[in-house]
This record gives C-alpha cells, structure tokens and sequence, in this order.
C-alpha cells in the first residue's frame, strides 16, 4: 500500500501529468482538494472507487481515510493543486504518514507560477536582468521567518512570484515598492490556464487598484519584475554560434556547417570588466584538483601536473603560501622555465611562529595575488600551494576560495589546492580530491629531509 501526492496542475486538466493521471485511475481511494482541483481531474477515477473531497476536513480526517486504505491494502491517490511542493501544506501529512509507517510518493505537477507567466507570455529569467525567481507569500496569519518579509526580500530586485497574497496586495505594494520603484512591472493572474483565467498588468503603482477591479480576490498569482516588459536584453550564450557546450562546437560566422565539422573553432574576441575572465568558446571549464592528507607527496603532485601542463603549451601560476623562509628546488628551476608564473609568499610554517599577525598579512598578500592569477585570464592552470593552512586559520575565507574557483573554472582555469585538512566544503566543490596517506617516512628513521627530494 502507498500514498501518492499528486501535483494535478494548476488548473486545466490536460497539465495534469502522465503519471498523475495514471495514478488517478488506478487507486481505489482518491482523496482530492475539491476546492480547488476541477472535478475534471479526478473524473477518470475507476469504478467504485471512495472519492472524497478533503476542503471540510483537518489533518487528522485526512490522516484517518490513509490509515483506513492501509488497514485495507488499498493504493491513495492524494491529489493537491499545482504542485504539491510549493505551498501545498504536503510536509505535515507527509510527517504523520512516515510516523505510521505508510510508504508514500510525490508526483509532482505544473505550478500556478509558472502556468500564470505562460499566461502572460514572458519567460521570468533573462540575461543579465534577472536570473533568480523568488517563491514567497506576503506576511499574514502565518507568519514570516527572520529575513524573509517582502522588504528584505525586495533588495535582492529579482523577479518574484508571490503566493496566495491577493487578499493583501496592498500590503505587497508598500513592501515592494521602495526597492522595485513604483515604475516596476506587475501582473496579477486569477485561476491560470482555467477557462475562466483572468489576467491584469500594470506597474507597482497602479497593479492593486486594477486587481480590485476585475474583483479578483482569490486563487491568483502575483508576478513582479522588469522582466514581465523587458525587450531591450542580452542574449542568452546558448545560441551564440561563438559558444561551445556539449552539443554544439563553437564556428566562424557564415561558415557553412559542412566546412566547419573536424575542424577546432578559432576563438571569439571577448571583452571583460577588470578583474573578471571571459571563457574563451573553445575552452572546456576548468577543474578544481585538491591534494589532501597527512601524507607526503601534495605539492610534489601539483608540480608533476605543472610540468605535464606546460609541456602541453599551457600558461601556469603557482602561487606558495607557506614555503618562503628557504630557496626549493622547484623555486629555482622555476625562475628558468618560461610560461611558469612562481610566486613565493609565505613565511614559514605558521604553527611555528611567533608572530601571527605577520603570517596573516602574509597569507591575505598571497591570496590576493593567487585571486589576481586566477580570474586574470593570463593562465590556463593556477596552483594554490598549501592554501589549506591558511584557510583553516582563519587567514582566507573558504567562502571567496570556493567562489573564486567557480568563477575560474567556468572560464576555463583549472585551480589546484594543496595541502592538509582540506575543508569538507572544499572538498565537496572539488572535481578530484586525493587523500595522501603516510606508509612510511625517511624522518621515522631520523633521516634528515633531504635537497632534490623534499624540497
């Protein structure tokens, strides 16, 4: 026996999925939010199946029919509007059933946000305008957590999509409107892709008095953001005949696609904001590689990939954060092979000195430069030697290595982080992580490090 939560769409009964409607006419019991599921959805309900309507009851009446379906070995079909995901008040059956012990699964469903922006024809994501859609209701019987009322979510200025709030627009207005300005495009959508649907447009301004007068004051949509008028945007890269993904090899414009097959596209002109790299379209992303662990052997990794890179043509930056106090090996071989950027910052190891603060100014120095490197658009492989102590005291922010990383990698930098202790979320982020594990060690055996091997 199981309980299926069914999204049934938000309103038109051919949204309703494949699966939903499968479902629907198999199960023996059908239990269905009837005021605002169309009796149309679950008319496919077989023969002498229990059908109920749920809008009359409490939880616990609804818990009570699934309990009773269970007793008798028979198959639920829950079904909620939209999706039963979003504002769907699905969690705390959801609670109660794992408490029972009742098997259950969730078949999602078209929501109302996105059948009221098909409504209106706009896609709610455009280039360089808005690429975050906020789901959120206003504040009323229920309310807001700390940091997620309108006013605090309206500085972010991305589109928002704001469940049942009709009845406070008002409220919504005011909220809005200081971060928005008043000029800012909303859309009220009552009932989407119903026969009897409703749609008003119009601005922050005048948006609740237009909604008040088409007498919508329930089961609408309220849409906000410049994306619901916008023309003049960017192109999305997706179709840029200059942008390679998985799919599509980047090509000279007006190169017939049979001239082109076999052939490596030539780069694309690209202009960038100081600081920031473009991908070149010819450039797969790049990779984050962490060299982890207590044994010996993470620095000696990232300089045999250095030395495999640069054999290949490859422009790399290595930047050392503790190593510093005496001269590597690697350190003056560096300074004669061209194409290698070597950068030498560190002072010693930090859990041997006396002055943290200098090793702090000395790792933030480093990090500056391994950023500088790495988001410069001059290297194709950037290696952060030992930058794990410096995270791990507190030196540099895990939180700008990982966003530095992303960024590099997206423009095809490959970044290799060495060192003990990597943090979990470094790790996680990583495309390769490898943990050096100690076996055995000359220094067990009081054998000095040794000139060639060790340094």
């Amino acid at each position: 026996m199981r309980v299926y939560v069914i999204g049934a769409g938000p309103g038109d009964p051919r949204l309703l999925t494949l699966r939903g409607a499968e479902l629907i006419a198999a199960c023996p019991v059908v239990l269905y939010t009837g005021s605002l599921v169309p009796a149309e959805v679950i008319a496919p309900a077989r023969p002498g199946a229990r059908v109920l309507d749920s809008s009359g009851m409490t939880l616990e009446e609804i818990v009570a029919v699934m309990v009773e379906a269970r007793d008798a070995g028979q198959d639920v079909a829950r079904v909620h509007t939209g999706d039963p995901l979003i504002f769907g008040s699905t969690a705390e059956q959801l609670r109660r059933l794992d408490q029972l012990g009742i098997a259950w699964e969730i078949v999602p469903g078209v929501s109302s946000f996105t059948a009221a922006a098909a409504a209106l024809g706009r896609e709610l994501t455009l280039p360089e305008l808005s690429q975050t859609v906020i789901l959120t209701r206003a504040e009323g019987r229920t309310p807001m957590p700390a940091g997620e009322k309108l006013a605090d979510l309206g500085r972010h200025g991305a589109t928002m999509a704001l469940f049942l709030s009709i009845t406070l627009v008002d409220d919504v207005v005011a909220a809005l409107a200081p971060a928005y300005g008043a000029d800012c495009p909303a859309a009220v959508v009552h009932k989407a892709s119903c026969p009897d649907q409703i749609v008003v447009t119009g601005t922050l301004a005048d948006i609740a008095g237009k909604a008040k007068a088409a007498g919508i004051r329930s089961q609408a949509m309220i849409l906000v953001g410049r994306v619901l008028t916008a023309t003049d945007f960017a192109a999305s890269r997706l179709y840029d005949p200059s942008f390679s993904h998985g799919y599509r090899k980047a090509r000279r414009e007006g190169a017939p696609e049979h001239s082109r097959r076999g052939r490596r596209p030539p780069a694309a002109a690209t202009t960038s904001a100081p600081g920031q790299v473009e991908p070149s379209p010819e450039k797969p992303p790049g990779l984050l590689l962490v060299y982890t662990g207590h044994g010996k052997g993470k620095t000696t990794a990232a300089l045999g990939l250095v030395f495999r890179a640069l054999g290949r043509g490859q422009r790399v930056a290595v930047v050392q954060f503790i190593k510093g106090k005496w001269k590597t090996g690697e350190r003056l071989f560096a300074e004669s092979i061209p194409g290698l950027t070597f950068r030498v910052m560190g002072q010693g190891f930090t859990w041997d000195s006396d002055d943290l603060s200098r090793d702090r100014r000395a790792a933030e120095a480093a990090w500056a430069e391994g950023k500088a490197l790495a988001l410069g658009g001059g290297h194709d492989v950037v290696v952060l030697d030992e930058l794990t102590y410096a995270i791990n005291y507190g030196f540099v922010p895990l939180d700008d290595v990982l966003e530095v990383s992303r960024a590099a990698r997206a423009a095809g930098v490959s970044v290799v982080v060495t060192g003990r202790n990597a943090p979990d979320a470094l790790v996680t982020a990583a495309d390769l992580v490898t943990d050096m594990k100690s076996v055995k060690h000359p220094f067990q055996q009081g054998q000095r490090a040794r000139a060639g091997i060790d340094y």
